[in-house]
């Protein structure tokens, strides 16, 4: 084994420094390596927990990407078919409108507008 230099430097090797103080002080070998065996298992909780936070927080940040992009092509699409249903009504009462103009039957501007009766009326009264 080569000289080790004692310190918190990162390139010192856990193992490497257990080994090197159970060298200095062999009488307490045994302690020293229960010591560095609670050390890991701390360090292996910790690193867990802090994975476990990590993988929450970036599942919740993905959760959340994907909920607002699926609430924007949810929105887009009822929102184009909002649209269009609307257009359609007003173009349905452009033209039954016309046709009363030309004064023709309530009943036959229903059959080819899809429009009910009621609806006939009030544009009528409009008129």
């Amino acid at each position: 084994m080569s000289p080790i230099q004692l310190g918190v430097e990162e390139h010192n090797d856990p193992e490497e420094l257990v080994e090197a103080i159970s060298l200095i002080v062999p009488e307490k070998e045994e302690e020293i390596m229960t010591a560095a065996q609670k050390l890991w298992s701390r360090g292996m909780r910790e690193g867990e927990q802090k994975g476990e936070l990590l993988g929450r927080r970036r599942g919740r940040q993905q959760g959340r990407r994907e909920g607002r992009q699926e609430g924007r092509q949810l929105g887009l699409q009822e929102g184009l078919q909002q649209g269009m249903q609307q257009g359609l009504q007003a173009s349905k009462l452009g033209i039954a409108r016309k046709m009363l103009q030309d004064n023709l039957p309530g009943g036959q501007i229903s059959k080819w507008t899809g429009l009910d009766l009621a609806q006939i009326d009030e544009i009528r009264g409009g008129l």
